[in-house]
């Protein structure tokens, strides 16, 4: 194996700071979304189409007390059928005067009031999964199927007339009629990091004034959001290896790919995206090749494929 190319190797990385939920049998709410959350959608930069059980509530079991609710809720996961108690958090919703009941079948919902009887809040319990307390972890897996650009004009505006997103909905709705489709979207700010290791540097190819050359021109690497977007996409494409919607990428990633110009240019050691669930109730995603969890780490690791040593390689 080669030695590395410089003492310290430099790593890209597109770091999620924040995300959100859309379940797309709400899409008829969000054509007239308040300006904040659209301004946030406008910005989101990636967005993963996943699938996840549809919960229902047990309406016998709901009970109503002063800053919260209980309630059991059904589920099935592989054609298995479970029954759970769960809490909404203190405060998530106050009352508005009125009753609070569970909504008509599917019994989907938790229905708010006014004393006028007029519904003031219709709390899906699906889109807070994530806050339930006492949910158990598998209704918090989402699968990702898909992988897709969230830049300016796309986010919400690509759920009209999405072909494959209708193909995923068809789909799910035929093979596993207890799950449904939901949104993730995501955007990211990029950091660039130098790491050094002594024992794998030593050996470094390149030193020297040609090697602070190069320190200088990563520094001074700036890619404009569509670059970012493209990579991002990219590597969470081959890592979550949705091959089954995503075309492109779905044989693994080549760094001769138009998206990898400047990274060639610049010399990057690796890029890196980081996906981080934790403010969102620490929701899992998977995909047939990725176990569940809350944090995800794409890497791809630039002097591997190089056949070099690489500070990046947990085997090193």
């Amino acid at each position: 194996m080669k030695p590395t190319k410089y003492y310290s190797s430099f790593l890209l990385r597109f770091i999620s700071y924040d995300r959100f939920m859309f379940r797309f049998a709400d899409r008829e709410e969000a054509l007239n979304p308040p300006s904040d959350l659209l301004d946030r959608v406008r910005s989101c930069m990636i967005y993963l189409i996943c699938s996840r059980p549809i919960i229902t509530i047990i309406p016998e079991s709901f009970e109503q007390y002063e800053d919260y609710c209980q309630f059991d809720i059904n589920y099935r996961i592989n054609d298995r059928e479970y029954r759970k108690k769960v809490n909404t958090p203190k405060g998530l919703v106050k009352r508005f005067g009125g009753k609070v009941e569970v909504s008509k079948f599917p019994h989907t919902s938790i229905h708010y009031y006014d004393k006028d009887n007029n519904l003031i809040v219709n709390m899906l319990i699906s889109n807070f999964v994530h806050l339930l307390e006492g949910i158990p972890a598998e209704v918090s897996n989402h699968e990702v199927l898909y992988i897709g650009k969230g830049t300016a004009d796309c986010a919400i505006d690509r759920l009209n007339g999405h072909t494959t997103l209708e193909k995923i909905l068809a789909d799910v709705l035929r093979d596993e009629p207890n799950k449904e489709v939901v949104i993730l979207l995501y955007n990211f700010e990029i950091k660039k990091s130098a790491i050094s290791n002594s024992k794998i540097g030593e050996s470094a190819e390149i030193r020297g004034e040609t090697a602070k050359e190069h320190f200088i021109k990563i520094a001074e690497y700036k890619p404009g959001i569509d670059e970012q977007t493209k990579i991002a996409e990219a590597l969470l494409i081959d890592y979550f290896s949705t091959s089954k919607y995503n075309t492109h990428f779905s044989n693994g990633l080549s760094l001769k790919a138009g998206i990898f110009d400047n990274i060639r240019d610049f010399d990057f050691d690796a890029l890196a995206v980081e996906l981080d669930n934790e403010n969102i109730g620490f929701l899992n995603l998977f995909s047939k090749k990725i176990a569940p969890n809350y944090f995800h780490h794409a890497l791809l690791d630039i002097r591997k494929l190089e056949g070099r040593i690489s500070v990046f390689d947990p085997e090193e």
